[in-house]
């Protein structure tokens, strides 16, 4: 290993700080644009982490660092990096809901936020469909159906196909659990 290291191309992570890879400091402040979502800022003198994720003002619409935890570098205790990302009750999780709740794992493809009620469900949200009487499933293909429809020339959905009624994934958590 000592030798494998002193190789001078030697293929582990080097920083940003230190070597080759060495740049000058980036100095950002609260209204800088960057396109990061957490930011992990050390205070030397403190020994303290603390954890920014990038929020929007919600009377402003302005992006600003909300400091969602301090982790004091002496202590032993080991760091809940899961409630740090997510918060105490789910607020910052963008997790599909079985990520927290493993029962609806292959059962429930939802996001955190509408599992809890916090988001409305959105189309790509259905499993299937009724139309005509007849359930339909949802095949989740990722295409844009409306893209698809005027790229092949097709007539519009409500015109080839009666009744159709939703299936929320919701639906289908509530007869699995």
């Amino acid at each position: 290993m000592e030798q494998f290291r002193a190789l001078p191309d030697y293929r582990r992570p080097q920083c940003y700080c230190h070597g080759k890879r060495h740049e000058e400091a980036h100095v950002l402040t609260e209204r800088s644009d960057v396109c990061a979502s957490w930011a992990y800022v050390f205070d030397e003198q403190e020994r303290v982490l603390h954890v920014c994720n990038r929020e929007k003002h919600r009377d402003t619409k302005e992006y600003f660092w909300n400091d969602v935890a301090r982790i004091e570098l002496d202590n032993v205790n080991e760091v809940n990096w899961t409630h740090i990302e997510c918060g105490e009750d789910f607020e910052r999780c963008g997790h599909y809901a079985w990520k927290h709740f493993p029962q609806l794992e292959g059962r429930s493809n939802l996001g955190m936020q509408t599992f809890l009620g916090r988001r409305p469900f959105q189309m790509h949200d259905a499993i299937g469909f009724i139309v005509n009487g007849q359930r339909v499933k949802n095949t989740g293909s990722g295409g844009d159906a409306d893209f698809l429809r005027r790229s092949y020339n097709l007539p519009h959905f409500h015109q080839t196909l009666g009744s159709r009624r939703s299936y929320t994934r919701m639906d289908a958590e509530r007869t699995c659990l």
